[in-house]
């Protein structure tokens, strides 16, 4: 009887020691939440059918990212010095939280979008998302296709120079670089 007792605890403190060495041996585990902060570089907004362009030389995106869902929220929106080349300085006022979504081929998306353009009296609303490419080497998310609009009837003096109106598509050109933790797409 001691005899299958020792041989049966033998056998046990192997398989411990086993489990032991491929659990040292095994790769860590990533860090399943980063700080991020996306830096706007050259961000502009135009208003596809009337033409017109807001150009915003800051454009930033912080909040957090977890690299296991690979999806964050961008709660910290920070938006100056835009401007357009017929209603001059313009405020564009980011709202709410806005989401980062990529996979491991590097396709990306930024929705929840909704901000608020100021522009010498007219007033509107935007809201969508935009889909592009997270290079991880560079920490850089390239602005590919857009599906943002005006999603309120814009209201003001200037509304009507401009020649902006709800339902417009607003196309967002530019690219954002993470200086933030490192994002790590799944």
């Amino acid at each position: 009887m001691n005899s299958i007792i020792k041989k049966t605890l033998v056998a046990a403190g192997t398989g411990v020691g086993a489990l032991a060495t491929v659990a040292a041996m095994s790769s860590p585990a990533s860090a399943a939440t980063v700080d991020v902060y996306f830096e706007g570089n050259g961000i502009d907004f135009t208003a596809v059918q009337a033409g017109q362009t807001l150009s915003c030389p800051q454009f930033d995106l912080g909040g957090t990212y977890d690299d296991v869902t690979g999806s964050g929220v961008l709660d910290d929106l920070t938006a100056s010095g835009c401007t357009n080349p017929i209603a001059g300085s313009t405020s564009v006022v980011p709202n709410g939280t806005w989401e980062f979504e990529g996979d491991s081929s590097g396709a990306a998306t930024i929705s929840e979008i909704t901000a608020t353009v100021t522009a010498a009296g007219c007033v509107f609303d935007v809201a969508g998302s935009v889909n592009g490419t997270f290079n991880e080497g560079s920490q850089t998310f390239e602005v590919g296709t857009s599906a943002v609009q005006i999603s309120n009837t814009p209201s003001g003096f200037l509304c009507p120079i401009l020649g902006v109106a709800q339902g417009q598509d607003i196309e967002i050109d530019g690219s954002w670089t993470n200086t933030g933790g490192t994002i790590i797409l799944p």
